[in-house]
């Protein structure tokens, strides 16, 4: 991936994060994965993947 495709794509990824994890009422990245890390299953859950 060349320099110039980085910032969007970073962009991409914040977007889509934001996207699974605003349903949940989460406003903030750091804190929902602060939230998530301390049991990743529960990300799945989320998900509605498990």
């Amino acid at each position: 991936m060349s320099a110039s495709a980085l910032p969007p794509a970073m962009v991409g990824l914040r977007d889509l994060t934001l996207g699974v994890l605003r349903p949940d009422d989460w406003t903030g990245i750091a804190q929902a994965l602060r939230h998530h890390s301390r049991r990743p299953a529960r990300l799945l859950e989320a998900l509605g993947v498990s």
